[in-house]
């Protein structure tokens, strides 16, 4: 049994299937300068962005980070966001906001956003503590 679950995710995976919770249906977003208040991103300036999504966001009630993947960019290449997460700052019944700091890993995902969802290619995965992401 153990073993056709592996074989499973190996072809989900294999065929570009994600196993991973994610949304996918992402229909609009809006930006604003911010400032992370508290813990360890204290003082830090950024971008609040609120992504609105068609579908709920229920899966994201515990995410304290998200992280993304991307379709083919805007200028016909590809890029692997791994490793790339932003924290959540507020989670609504269909929007997320996020903060992104100003960095240059950031802001070209920041750039890439609307061309994703204008595409239908981007996935937001929620990062849960204690699980993978």
């Amino acid at each position: 049994m153990k073993g056709r679950l592996v074989f499973s995710v190996l072809v989900a995976l294999s065929i570009g299937c994600d196993p991973r919770p994610h949304l996918r249906s992402a229909k609009a977003l809006s930006t604003e300068s911010a400032t992370w208040h508290g813990g360890a991103w204290d003082g830090r300036t950024g971008t609040a962005v609120t992504i609105q999504f068609k579908d709920g966001t229920e899966q994201f009630s515990r995410a304290e980070e998200v992280t993304f993947t991307f379709g083919p960019l805007k200028n016909g290449g590809y890029w692997s966001v791994a490793d790339f997460t932003v924290p959540v700052m507020k989670r609504e019944p269909h929007a997320l906001t996020l903060f992104f700091q100003n960095d240059e890993t950031a802001l070209r995902a920041l750039e890439e956003l609307p061309h994703q969802i204008e595409a239908g290619t981007l996935a937001v995965i929620p990062c849960i503590p204690d699980r993978i992401c």
